[in-house]
């Protein structure tokens, strides 16, 4: 076989290859996709601040019915809101964890500075949580209350 044919060979099957991966990965399902769909079992806020510049802010807790989808670097492929104002999700208790929580920062006992619902004690909101494709998403009211000791590690949902 003369080196010219050798490297033809070589190259189908590279290129060959290369076109049946996307058929696989597809066929497998999108890692970065939404996956099936979530519901919010429970949840709570709270109010809290952080040093050093204790500014305070609305911490959110909530337990899903399963493992919110995540990117090949483990980043979380969903999003939570408190009335139209979110931020970034992360896990309570480590990646194997159902728990969630994220910070809504208040400027001036409020959530958002355009008139937005007040951030006291006892009011009430709507948490949403949605797939970042909006494959599915859900919703469940939460009473912001006073910070407690366990509220960051999500004791009361466990």
């Amino acid at each position: 076989m003369s080196p010219k044919r050798i490297i033809a060979i070589a190259a189908l099957a590279i290129t060959g290859a290369a076109a049946s991966v996307p058929a696989v990965a597809h066929a497998a399902g999108d890692p970065t996709a939404g996956g099936p769909p979530r519901e919010i079992v429970g949840g709570y806020a709270f109010k809290d601040s952080w040093p050093p510049q204790n500014k305070p802010l609305i911490a959110v807790v909530f337990k899903a019915t399963g493992q919110l989808p995540r990117r090949f670097d483990g980043l979380i492929r969903a999003n939570a809101t408190l009335d139209g104002s979110g931020g970034s999700i992360a896990s309570v208790g480590g990646k194997a964890s159902r728990m969630y929580t994220f910070t809504v920062p208040t400027l001036n006992g409020r959530l958002r500075a355009d008139g937005s619902p007040s951030a006291r004690i006892g009011s009430r909101h709507t948490l949403r949580l949605a797939a970042r494709d909006g494959s599915w998403s859900d919703t469940f009211t939460v009473t912001i209350r006073a910070k407690r000791p366990g509220d960051r590690s999500g004791a009361p949902l466990r």
